[in-house]
């Protein structure tokens, strides 16, 4: 009986082998604008933030403030007084120029008090950097009228925002939210096909 023939080289089937993954050369490296354009958006915006803050506040100086004075005569000293410092509005008695700050039609409101000096009404929801300005305009024509001054708060702020600085804040915050969440799907999109070496 004829022994089987001998397997040869040719018949056996090839041993498979496993792949080799790619070296480091073989991936594509990740491209700069990947991350250069994020950190030169980033670098603007802060940029542009701290120079509106510390440029625009450096020295500030009122202009154009409007105040409701009390009477023809306090108006037009008050005017060539403080100069295009103030916008004034001449009011006919002490209610109506209250009400202009009631309504913003202005700031606050000047006119004489019980004891023959002044009385500036202002309206403290209008902010600290408005009151402070105006009380300071106030005080000098008082001064220079060697006058009294006392000041009331008829629009004080919330209790629960004594220096007016929430809605900033909110403002800040949801700006800050939306441009980080901007910049997260755009980075994640451009980065994850270098990253797995595809495409």
């Amino acid at each position: 009986m004829a022994s089987p023939p001998a397997p040869t080289e040719s018949s056996t089937p090839a041993a498979s082998k496993p792949p080799v993954p790619p070296g480091p050369s073989a991936r594509r490296s990740v491209p700069v604008r990947a991350w250069l354009q994020p950190a030169i958006v980033g670098l603007i915006v802060v940029s542009a933030f701290v120079a509106c803050y510390v440029g625009l506040q450096r020295d500030p100086e009122p202009h154009g403030v409007p105040l409701a004075v009390t009477g023809q005569q306090l108006a037009t000293e008050v005017r060539q007084t403080l100069g295009d410092r103030v916008d004034v509005h001449q009011a006919a008695d002490a209610g109506a120029a209250r009400r202009a700050v009631l309504h913003r039609d202005a700031v606050a409101a000047l006119g004489p008090s019980g004891d023959g000096g002044l009385r500036l009404d202002v309206a403290g929801a209008n902010g600290l950097s408005t009151t402070n300005a105006v009380t300071g305009l106030a005080a000098t024509y008082a001064n220079r009228a060697g006058q009294h001054l006392e000041t009331a708060d008829v629009v004080p702020l919330a209790k629960f925002d004594s220096r007016g600085l929430c809605g900033f804040y909110v403002a800040f915050g949801v700006t800050l939210a939306g441009f980080v969440l901007a910049q997260t799907p755009w980075a994640s999109a451009t980065c994850w096909p270098c990253a797995t070496g595809s495409g």
